[in-house]
């Protein structure tokens, strides 16, 4: 394999059909290593992060993608002497991983570790998040034992998900005991429809700019009345990301974000996408005046018989929220696997053990 860095966001922009390509061989889980989502947090919420990105080729085909991002760490660290790298990207609320086809892991992997044992990704790399029982996690511990690079594996809040069942009944038949949850929507649907006419609406695919953010700003305003704190006020570049992963994503089919419609008016939305067999639960919001009818758990469960209809798996994603074990108890695990990759950063594990 040839190997050479990338450095700049219009290198890796270029690089998009090749990478798309190539990330159709991965299995699993790929949203947050797709280039719509990377190219738009490199973007948006990189900030001043300094980020690397290793690319492979055998000849002139694209082998595989290593994509890092850096950040100072606290351990041991009050001069910052100590650097850790990350994916970039970071996987957000999900899941992250390395991007080459599953026959050429083991290869790419060992190149990776090569360059990471430079520092010149940091002297420690998180790798992941990861899903726990992945072939990834046991391709990668396999190799850091094998080269006897020392390493720590650290388990992560885990990430519940609705598995795609064949019925809807089959689904509701695994409420038992929780029937409360859907009589208490039948009761809130009744009372909202005596206020007008209830209806779910779906951002078109391959909408203009224009027409995403009209609709991203009405999920901001809902947002941010639901939460003081929210994200899109402390950081605003947050809203520059959702638009323009949103616009990519739309215009290659994989967007899904919905509102639920009281008239014309909306009272709940899911920002989200679906890809890989599963729609991905991102970021739901509702209408705090109406909340004594429940609209955000109304289009949630709108969203769960799409699914189930679509034979989707339904992946809330990380954070074992107690309101999301109404409606499944499975979750997957989430590790991150932490690279010792210099005699500085061996040193620092050995002290903090």
């Amino acid at each position: 394999m040839n190997f050479e860095i990338i450095t700049d966001i219009d290198s890796f922009k270029k690089l998009e059909p090749e990478y798309s390509e190539l990330l159709a061989k991965n299995s699993g889980k790929t949203l947050y290593v797709t280039h719509e989502y990377m190219y738009s947090w490199l973007q948006s919420l990189r900030g001043k992060k300094h980020f690397q990105i290793l690319v492979a080729r055998e000849g002139t085909k694209l082998k595989g993608v290593f994509l890092s991002s850096e950040k100072s760490s606290s351990i041991l660290n009050p001069k910052k002497l100590i650097r850790l790298g990350l994916l970039a990207g970071d996987g957000l609320w999900g899941y992250s991983d390395i991007v080459c086809s599953l026959e050429d892991r083991v290869s790419f992997f060992n190149e990776v570790l090569n360059f990471l044992s430079t520092g010149r990704f940091g002297d420690f790399f998180d790798l992941g998040p990861l899903i726990g029982d992945s072939d990834s996690v046991s391709i990668y511990e396999s190799i850091l034992r094998e080269r006897r690079i020392p390493y720590t594996k650290m388990e992560l809040e885990g990430a519940p998900f609705v598995n795609a069942f064949s019925t809807l009944a089959d689904f509701d038949a695994t409420l038992s005991g929780r029937k409360s949850v859907t009589s208490d929507l039948r009761r809130c649907r009744k009372k909202l429809e005596a206020l007008g006419s209830l209806s779910c609406f779906r951002v078109p695919d391959c909408s203009s700019r224009q027409e995403i953010k009209k609709w991203s700003d009405t999920f901001f305003q809902m947002y941010n009345k639901q939460w003081e704190k929210s994200r899109f006020k402390s950081r605003p570049e947050f809203m520059s990301f959702y638009e323009n992963f949103a616009f990519l994503a739309s215009q290659k089919g994989f967007l899904d974000f919905r509102f639920l419609l009281l008239g014309e008016r909306p009272i709940a939305a899911h920002y989200g996408f679906i890809k890989d067999k599963s729609l991905y639960y991102f970021t739901p919001t509702y209408d705090v005046e109406l909340q004594k009818y429940s609209p955000g758990k109304l289009l949630l469960r709108e969203m769960l018989e799409m699914a189930i209809d679509s034979r989707l798996e339904f992946d809330f994603q990380n954070g074992m929220d107690p309101y999301k074990f109404e409606w499944t108890q499975t979750y997957r695990t989430r590790v991150l696997i932490r690279i010792a990759c210099t005699w500085k950063g061996r040193l620092v594990r050995k002290l903090v053990k």
